[in-house]
């Protein structure tokens, strides 16, 4: 029996996002089975050390990333309604502010990466790891 193609079509289209749910279960079951193969590895008190201290570089990297990216978004802003006269600047502001978390959801990874570099850095500079 053959069915209707805009059944085949949901079809295939709910079988393409329980793939795609399933490739990302997967990645977080492997990163779950990571960090507790850290934790047995290196102990709960140095873990919990090293991953309170990365998380609060990982906020002040990705706050830093926010401000950077409304600013230049925001001088972009002003830029192309400089010849527009009835815009505000604080309805400009919002719509920089819209904006951001596009630009830091791409951004993300990179926070991340420097975050752990600027951390492993802090630690080594202070003898704190050999």
């Amino acid at each position: 029996m053959q069915l209707p193609a805009d059944w085949q079509k949901r079809i295939d289209a709910a079988s393409l996002a329980l793939d795609e749910r399933a490739t990302l279960l997967r990645e977080r079951y492997a990163v779950t089975q990571a960090i507790s193969e850290a934790r047995r590895m290196i102990g709960k008190t140095l873990f919990g050390y090293i991953a309170v201290r990365f998380a609060k570089t990982v906020a002040a990297m990705m706050i830093s990333l926010l401000l950077l990216i409304v600013l230049i978004d925001f001088v972009e802003q002003l830029r192309k309604a400089s010849e527009v006269s009835d815009v505000s600047l604080m309805a400009l502001l919002q719509l920089s502010m819209l904006k951001a978390p596009i630009f830091l959801d791409k951004a993300f990874p990179f926070g991340c990466l420097f975050a752990a570099m600027i951390t492993l850095t802090q630690l080594n500079l202070k003898m704190e790891l050999w």
